[in-house]
């Protein structure tokens, strides 16, 4: 009997110090630093098509197209000869965590996407300043010459 009360308390120690290095690793492994999140692939869509897409990073494409772009906010410009260029806020969301022991906090994503917009017709271009020329006054009228004055009485 002993010796079974003996296999008992080592077997209890066992699980319990397996279960202590599990716990330890777990909070190791959250405690580590998150990998930045990889880039994500944003569509871009315009009405007209053909638009010129350009992000604050320098990335260009020309609609209906996609760009692999960081998680971060951004904005970017889409423009087309004849219209209105026009810049959307990109913002970075955070999707609720999950309540799981063992499920890993979900990746951040870019909204909206994929990004649509609508370009309106550019009013025209102003005129350039145009230096008339004023019309000059016609001349002022010069008194007529001196006549000679003749005499009424001859002397």
């Amino acid at each position: 009997m002993p010796r079974i009360g003996f296999v008992l308390v080592a077997i209890a120690v066992t699980i319990s110090n397996a279960l202590a290095g599990c716990s330890a690793l777990m909070l190791a492994a959250s405690a580590r630093e998150p990998s930045p999140p990889s880039p994500q692939t944003l569509q871009f869509e315009s009405v007209p098509s053909g638009a010129d897409v350009r992000t604050g990073a320098g990335q260009t494409c020309q609609t209906p197209c996609s760009l692999a772009l960081p998680v971060e906010s951004q904005a970017v410009t889409f423009a087309k000869i004849g219209f209105a260029s026009q810049t959307v806020q990109i913002t970075v969301t955070q999707p609720p965590p999950e309540r799981s022991l063992f499920s890993k906090t979900p990746q951040p994503t870019l909204a909206p996407n994929p990004v649509k917009v609508t370009l309106l017709i550019a009013p025209p271009p102003h005129p350039l300043l145009q230096v008339v020329p004023q019309q000059s006054a016609p001349p002022a009228r010069q008194a007529p010459p001196p006549r000679e004055t003749i005499p009424w009485f001859p002397s």
